[in-house]
């Protein structure tokens, strides 16, 4: 539906240069998902999980030609 984001879909505000390098926060805690950019106190998307291959594995999905590129990728346990 026009102007209206799908259930995991939110404009991030401020808007990162896609042609420099931001930061990322991803936090799992089941049943949610938490996405934080650039360090707000409040995640940019909160959603409930899709489900998925189960625990301890992560995927990652990019779009529009981005090449998904990442650096300095830490995955940890709380």
């Amino acid at each position: 539906m026009k102007g209206k984001p799908a259930p995991y879909e939110n404009p991030v505000k401020p808007i990162p240069d896609p042609n420099l390098w931001f930061r990322v926060r991803i936090v799992f805690i089941a049943p949610k998902i938490r996405v934080f950019v650039d360090g707000p106190s409040e995640p940019g998307l909160d959603v409930g999980a899709l489900g998925g291959p189960g625990p301890g594995k992560v995927g990652s999905f990019v779009v529009n030609d981005s090449g998904g590129d990442f650096a300095g990728l830490k995955v940890s346990s709380a």
